[in-house]
């Protein structure tokens, strides 16, 4: 399957859960706050400050916020006939215009710290 894909359905696995949990602890607290408190609806600051949270999280999963950024190791690697051409010309898989930790070294500016 597709890493987006699966991130896609993770995403709304995580909002489903989190939903479910909403409306468990809701079926209870609205009538227990009935019960014990009948004359102060307490259930609702709950309800508001859960259900603000909950709306965002909906939205996070419907992508409104923007696509799905996959991370670098799951993003898929299309390696074209050019793209292998052009690596195997510069010497490997590097790939030409990278920098080994050597070539930093020597381009690395001196230290001006010692101006005493």
């Amino acid at each position: 399957m597709d890493p987006l894909t699966r991130l896609r359905q993770r995403r709304r696995r995580q909002f489903l859960n989190h939903m479910i949990a909403y409306f468990a602890v809701m079926v209870v607290l609205v009538p227990l706050n009935r019960f014990l408190y009948p004359d102060a609806p307490i259930f609702v600051f709950v309800m508001v400050a859960w259900g603000a949270p909950l709306a965002v999280h909906a939205a996070w999963a419907m992508e409104l916020f923007g696509p799905i950024r996959l991370p670098p190791e799951a993003a898929p690697h299309h390696t074209t006939p050019h793209r292998a051409a052009a690596r195997a010309a510069s010497g490997g898989a590097s790939g030409a215009g990278t920098a080994d930790a050597a070539d930093l070294r020597q381009n690395a500016p001196a230290d001006e710290g010692d101006d005493h």
